[in-house]
């Protein structure tokens, strides 16, 4: 009997030792898939962020044809020199409209004038420049000088040629207005 009792006793611990073993396993199991789990979020999240820095705002210089709402954009990399993008442009700013209606009030800029602009966006697959930022923007140099104004390789432009003592002989056109005869004012004639 002290046999059968031993040996019933063995077999309880064996069977207690086996089941803790078989916990261990599969908590051993679960701890790996665990950690999978984790692993594969950390990845996850690290080519989401990877991701992000693509789509990150990028700095776009060209000309802006607001009647077909399309941006000239010209890509200067090594391998294809000077290439000519357009993209469709959306605005998220708003301010588009504001600067259009600002150049058409004051310089009359229409719709069909391209207009220099320097934004900042990120371009889509499909060819959307979504605008998140106007950097700067440049009238167009017909439209600025055509009442007189400043003319960029000679100073000011006299928008009469009545002014005393100054011969104006105008061109074709406002750049080509050239000043001849200035006579010297002050004391070093």
């Amino acid at each position: 009997m002290k046999k059968l009792l031993v040996l019933m006793m063995l077999l309880v611990c064996s069977v207690c030792t086996f089941s803790l073993e078989l916990k261990t396993k599969e908590t051993r199991r679960e701890d790996r898939a665990a950690r999978a789990k984790a692993k594969a979020q950390a990845k996850e999240k690290a080519k989401e962020e990877k991701e992000k820095q693509k789509t990150a705002a990028k700095e776009f210089e060209g000309q802006y044809l607001k009647a077909t709402n399309t941006f000239y954009y010209v890509k200067d990399k090594l391998v294809l020199p000077n290439k000519k993008v357009t993209y469709t442009l959306n605005d998220q700013t708003g301010l588009i409209d504001g600067i259009y209606q600002f150049m058409a009030e004051k310089y009359g800029v229409s719709d069909m004038d391209l207009v220099t602009f320097k934004v900042s966006g990120t371009v889509s697959k499909d060819g959307v420049l979504t605008v998140s930022k106007i950097r700067n923007y440049r009238i167009p140099e017909d439209k600025l000088y055509q009442n007189g104004g400043y003319v960029p390789d000679g100073g000011y432009a006299p928008t009469t040629t009545d002014t005393p003592g100054v011969t104006v002989q105008p061109q074709g056109s406002p750049e080509e207005v050239r000043i001849l005869d200035i006579p010297s004012i002050g004391p070093n004639k």
